[in-house]
């Protein structure tokens, strides 16, 4: 008899249990729920405000460089027109090393616009595999080393 009612009382203690677990369920999923409301807000915002920015619209027709990327790189740089030449912007966006040499010793230029070189970079991979031209040279300069292809290519778009 003893067995029997231990055995009831634990059928009675998982339905419990169950019961508490599906309430902490439905409270996440509810959680998960609102922030995705509020992601898709903050997206239809920042889409409104560079709806009429016409860098960002610029920029998108670089291969590679969707919405986000666009808009990335356009508040990276801000305004344009303080840099004069492709090549300068290159360099403000850390995608041409430098160096420095003093006493035999030699130091490494520090990247200033770290997020401006990430989202270049990263616009790397869909140029490549939307332009059979960048694929060819990206697979040419492969073999200096991965990183190095995509930052020779990043300098290029």
């Amino acid at each position: 008899m003893k067995v029997k009612a231990i055995f009831d009382a634990s059928q009675a203690g998982r339905r419990q249990l169950a019961a508490i677990d599906r309430i902490q369920i439905d409270r996440g999923l509810e959680f998960i729920g609102d922030i995705d409301g509020r992601i898709r807000q903050t997206e239809d915002t920042i889409r409104l405000m560079t709806k009429t920015n016409g860098n960002v619209k610029l920029l998108k027709t670089i291969l590679g460089l969707g919405e986000f990327f666009a808009r990335l790189i356009d508040a990276g740089v801000d305004d344009v027109s303080r840099i004069c030449s492709p090549k300068k912007l290159a360099a403000y966006a850390g995608l041409v090393p430098s160096t420095y040499s003093s006493g035999g010793k030699t130091y490494d230029g520090r990247i200033i616009n770290k997020w401006l070189r990430w989202a270049i970079v990263k616009a790397v991979a869909p140029a490549v595999a939307a332009d059979p031209q960048l694929r060819a040279q990206y697979e040419q300069l492969k073999f200096r080393g991965i990183n190095k292809a995509r930052v020779a290519i990043a300098r290029k778009l």
